[in-house]
């Protein structure tokens, strides 16, 4: 999805497209070259994506534009609403691609041996996982109910042995052979939902932590410390580049991306005014979408000639 395109909003004389039932759209990025869809924002204040990259046999952004939407004037809320909501699509995106990828990398550096598997629960045991020998094939589960789709590593069958035969990465750690699995992070009753993605996210190889592995409150924390409720600090790989997630003093998830010291975006909350279901994939998007917005921050400040001679 090219989200350097325009986002159109009901114009003064616009007949509203119209969707099941009363619905219409509010809000649209109409798709592009290459995309499956166009993402919306209901009048039921719902995001969602309108499939096709036509309308009655016309583009997207034709159609809309004949009907009387407009693009969004600097600093219109539903647009930046729908704006948001695409990060956190997009960057919960990014983060199912990185664990696909590592399960990989995972799958050849461990493929022959046994390996302990730490469930991010502390109330579950941890387990065993003779590693099979890559063959080239991935695996992953289906985030059906948590919204969020993690890749494994896949094990080896041995009979009347305790193995487990697939270690989930959107729930627990693979850990390597001469580490001790004991001392790996899980979750607490305190870090919830946000201590678990944090989890996934690193998990999946964008990076490693830096500090706290958990969300720990600050008795002692000044009037204006930015993060009182605590915070976890994700290193990306690769990069200098970090991301803080914390809780502010009002009890929200606050995500930076920081470079240079420097704070290049930030987003508070758990999903979007319209988030009915917090899930496990609701809550790694909202981290995550920083991820997806600085990524289009630096595309377009990266000259093309010299993304191609990268």
């Amino acid at each position: 999805m090219n989200t350097k395109n325009p986002i159109y909003i009901i114009g003064p004389s616009c007949v509203q497209l119209q969707l099941a039932g009363d619905k219409h759209v509010v809000a649209i990025l109409p798709a592009g070259k290459g995309d499956n869809g166009s993402f919306i924002i209901t009048s039921e204040g719902k995001f969602n994506t309108l499939k096709g990259v036509r309308i009655n046999g016309v583009g997207v952004t034709r159609y809309i534009t004949e009907l009387g939407y407009v693009p969004a004037p600097e600093g219109d809320s539903i647009a930046a609403t729908l704006r948001d909501c695409i990060d956190m699509d997009v960057g919960r995106k990014m983060v199912e691609k990185a664990s696909a990828d590592h399960a990989t990398r995972l799958q050849k550096l461990y493929g022959g041996s046994e390996c302990a598997y730490v469930p991010f629960n502390p109330h579950h045991a941890i387990q065993r996982i003779k590693v099979s020998v890559d063959d080239g094939m991935g695996s992953c589960i289906l985030g059906i109910g948590t919204g969020f789709t993690s890749a494994c590593v896949r094990g080896d069958y041995s009979q009347g042995e305790d193995f487990v035969m697939t270690a989930d990465l959107g729930t627990g750690w693979l850990v390597d052979p001469a580490v001790e699995p004991s001392g790996m992070p899980r979750s607490t009753d305190y870090g919830g939902v946000v201590e678990l993605a944090v989890f996934a996210i690193v998990n999946s190889g964008v990076g490693t932590f830096i500090g706290p592995t958990s969300l720990q409150i600050d008795e002692n924390a000044a009037v204006d410390t930015p993060y009182p409720r605590g915070k976890m600090v994700i290193g990306l790989t690769g990069s200098t580049d970090q991301v803080i997630v914390g809780i502010d003093a009002g009890d929200e998830l606050s995500v930076e991306y920081v470079r240079d010291n420097k704070v290049i975006y930030q987003r508070n909350g758990l999903g979007y005014k319209g988030t009915t279901h917090l899930s496990l994939g609701v809550a790694i998007g909202s981290i995550a979408a920083v991820l997806a917005r600085v990524a289009a921050i630096d595309a377009v400040a990266t000259p093309k000639n010299a993304r191609k001679a990268a």
